[in-house]
């Protein structure tokens, strides 16, 4: 560990950093709080008046148990891909995250929770460590992880759904980290194996990309392959069946939720396309008509932003535009998936944690990362929240942040700085010296 006096303006700094975010966060939630228990023990009403999270009629794990116990539980077998709300959903890859759960024969809420806590508690270990190690008061920072976790809103959501998103996000970080560290292949596969449970992670490959590291892209790519069919496998011993049918399951999931409208569901949905449904308010042919064409146009969009733009940022820029891109530009994003703005909100701490100047582009985005995890469903119309609508925009604000304020670290260090730089640092600074 390194002592405090190594670093004499620490203090400074992570109050510039911190204090602002907490207190957008702390307000945000009391704000929220205040108002939801005023309608719910004063004006007597209920869902969505008296709540932050999607809960009503005693509604916990819902996400979970009908996976679990209706589902998975015919894993191997073709009642696996029984049609109606039972169809699973999914890329193959998910069933490494369910089928381990399908296996016990108890206690499979009560494991959940249990590996989710598990969960939490060592990403936030590590990213305490993180910031020791840059100088940090370890009493502060245990408090500052304790705080973001009690006002983590996406991490409320999760739990109430029932998601297995934690677990996705907590490999993409550790992806991202290995990345910066060095360690490419590590990173090629975390992405590869988050690729194969949900596709959308791959995008991280393209920090490669800014490298010129093409041997880790085909690796990745490889891998996920290699996932996908062994999981295709375990849906059923028929490959070829369980590919037909895994198809026709992902091929429901974009009828019933990309091209229908459920009000419920839209209001925890920051999707930009969901922004799409609520503002114009279109008829069923016409959202059927836009998802077809909203995906190739904004899989273009990004493939143009990211070779003109993003591929020539700093790290911290690529990390932030790329998370943002994995939470916004989906046309289905549940609030779960917020969990991953978490990932850009350490790094920038790690990496400008005792810096004599933070940069604008910083503030900004740490200012948005704390409105975009904090609850904001108190705001409602027409008995529906805007929640999602509003993280939408918030997220479209942070996305041109990311692509318009560099936030390169310092060039110029201290020998005890020094001794603190990761190993990935090291050819990042002497290029910008060069």
């Amino acid at each position: 560990m390194f002592a405090i006096r190594q670093f004499p303006y620490t203090v400074c700094m992570n109050r510039t950093l911190i204090r602002p975010f907490l207190l957008i966060q702390a307000s945000l939630a009391a704000i929220c709080f205040s108002v939801e228990g005023f309608c719910r023990f004063v004006l007597h009403l209920r869902y969505p008046y008296d709540c932050p999270i999607f809960v009503y009629q005693g509604d916990f794990f819902p996400d979970f148990i009908l996976l679990i116990d209706r589902l998975f539980v015919h894993i191997h077998t073709l009642a696996f891909f029984a049609p109606g709300d039972r169809h699973f959903m999914y890329p193959p890859g998910a069933t490494l995250l369910y089928e381990p759960f399908a296996i016990l024969p108890s206690h499979r809420v009560k494991t959940y929770v249990t590996l989710l806590i598990l969960d939490v508690l060592v990403t936030g270990f590590l990213f305490a460590r993180a910031l020791i190690r840059r100088g940090a008061e370890p009493r502060q920072t245990g408090l500052l992880v304790t705080a973001l976790i009690l006002l983590s809103y996406p991490l409320w959501f999760e739990m109430q759904r029932g998601n297995t998103e934690m677990f996705i996000w907590a490999i993409t970080a550790g992806g991202i980290w290995a990345f910066y560290r060095g360690k490419g292949y590590t990173a090629a596969t975390c992405f590869a194996l988050v690729g194969s449970m949900k596709i959308y992670p791959a995008i991280f490959l393209g920090l490669f990309l800014s490298r010129r590291e093409y041997r880790p892209i085909l690796y990745a790519l490889g891998l996920m392959g290699v996932i996908t069919v062994a999981c295709l496998w375990m849906e059923y011993p028929n490959v070829g069946i369980s590919l037909h049918e895994t198809l026709k399951g992902l091929h429901t999931f974009e009828y019933t939720y990309v091209q229908h409208k459920f009000p419920d569901v839209i209001s925890y949905d920051h999707s930009l396309f969901t922004l799409y449904k609520r503002v114009v308010q279109p008829s069923l042919p016409q959202l059927a008509r836009a998802s077809k064409l909203y995906m190739p146009l904004f899989g273009l969009l990004g493939i143009v932003l990211f070779f003109t733009r993003i591929r020539h940022l700093p790290f911290s820029n690529q990390v932030l535009a790329l998370t943002v891109a994995t939470v916004l530009f989906p046309p289905v994003s549940f609030d779960y998936t917020l969990l991953h703005l978490y990932t850009p909100f350490a790094l920038l701490l790690v990496l400008f944690w005792n810096r004599a100047v933070i940069p604008t582009g910083v503030r900004f985005a740490l200012g948005l990362l704390a409105c975009l995890v904090s609850p904001l469903t108190e705001f409602i119309h027409d008995g529906h929240s805007l929640e999602g609508q509003l993280k939408a925009v918030l997220l479209t604000t942070l996305f041109v942040i990311s692509l318009v304020f560099p936030m390169q670290e310092a060039v110029s260090v201290t020998a005890d700085e020094r001794e603190t730089e990761l190993p990935a640092q090291i050819p990042q600074r002497q290029a910008t010296l060069a």
